[in-house]
């Protein structure tokens, strides 16, 4: 693989977008994991993701919400889910916590800091009409072994939502497989409806249950302190992701609607007793078709098959 396809697919896995909330309730009881990992690769290089969830808290118990100077914050429900996630590539890091509503995935606060390659700290608070962003970042190289809060390099500013975008709530993509996993699926054709504000682009998603599948499943299985490995010809949902966009004049692929760095063709196997994430394959720019599979999982120890 030349650099350049390298650099793209590096680009393109670490580049954020953001859902809105589903047309039907979800309900976190029907997720039976609380940690999971997957990894990809292609022409020599891999890809690491860890997405983690706490149990809902009450809204009394968060603190350190932003207070934005502009559009009035997107207010707590009475429950709120704490997602973490983690990724690596080729050497840049990057670290994700979301405060998100566990009943219609609308975020509240998205905190990012990347390492490595690139070092920036972004707080994301959002708001009726867009989300409020405060970026630190080093202003020289001496800086970057300072902690954030003694970076120089800062900007702020609100990045507003699209006036004709509806009025559905908008959380970030990090949320996805979890408001999947959430979901109310019951038969083929079942399907939730997602809003995706991303690079002042909303994007249109949906993610449907198109039929049962087989994953060739390979990983790591965690239920209180036991282990074990799963290694099997696993049943799956297959859930279909499309996403359109409403193109203007200047759009490039940056302005597409992408998971994980994958922008089209992207399918996600998910188990149908814990709705754990077997596996999320789909089109990259550059390197084709990538796929990331679960290496290993914790469960809940009341889930399904836990």
């Amino acid at each position: 693989m030349n650099r350049l396809g390298f650099l793209a697919f590096t680009a393109w896995l670490l580049h954020g977008t953001a859902v809105g909330a589903t047309s039907a309730a979800l309900d976190p009881a029907r997720v039976g994991w609380r940690e999971v990992e997957l990894s990809a690769s292609k022409f020599l290089m891999s890809a690491h993701a860890r997405i983690a969830l706490a149990e809902p808290l009450r809204a009394d118990a968060i603190g350190g919400l932003r207070k934005p100077p502009e559009g009035t914050p997107v207010p707590p429900g009475p429950r709120l889910l704490q997602m973490r996630y983690a990724a690596n590539l080729a050497g840049q890091r990057t670290d994700m916590t979301l405060l998100l509503d566990p009943l219609t995935a609308a975020a509240l606060q998205f905190e990012l800091r990347d390492s490595g390659r690139r070092h920036r700290e972004r707080i994301w608070r959002y708001t009726d009409i867009g989300a409020f962003h405060w970026t630190a970042k080093p202003a020289t190289d001496k800086e970057r072994a300072l902690p954030p809060a003694r970076w120089t390099e800062r900007s702020s500013g609100l990045r507003r939502y699209p006036v004709d975008s509806g009025t559905s709530a908008v959380t970030d993509a990090t949320a996805l497989i979890y408001a999947i996993a959430a979901a109310p699926y019951a038969k083929p054709g079942d399907a939730i409806d997602l809003r995706v504000f991303s690079r002042r682009r909303m994007h249109n998603v949906r993610a449907e249950y198109a039929g049962a599948t087989t994953v060739n499943a390979d990983f790591r299985q965690f239920v209180g302190s036991a282990e074990s490995r799963r290694k099997a010809k696993l049943p799956a949902w297959r859930i279909v992701i499309n996403g359109t966009t409403t193109a203007e004049p200047g759009d490039d692929d940056e302005d597409r609607f992408t998971l994980l760095g994958l922008s089209d063709g992207i399918v996600l196997a998910l188990d149908p007793s814990t709705r754990l994430p077997l596996q999320l394959s789909g089109n990259a720019p550059i390197v084709g078709r990538v796929t990331f599979r679960l290496k290993s999982a914790t469960l809940r120890p009341d889930s399904i098959g836990g």
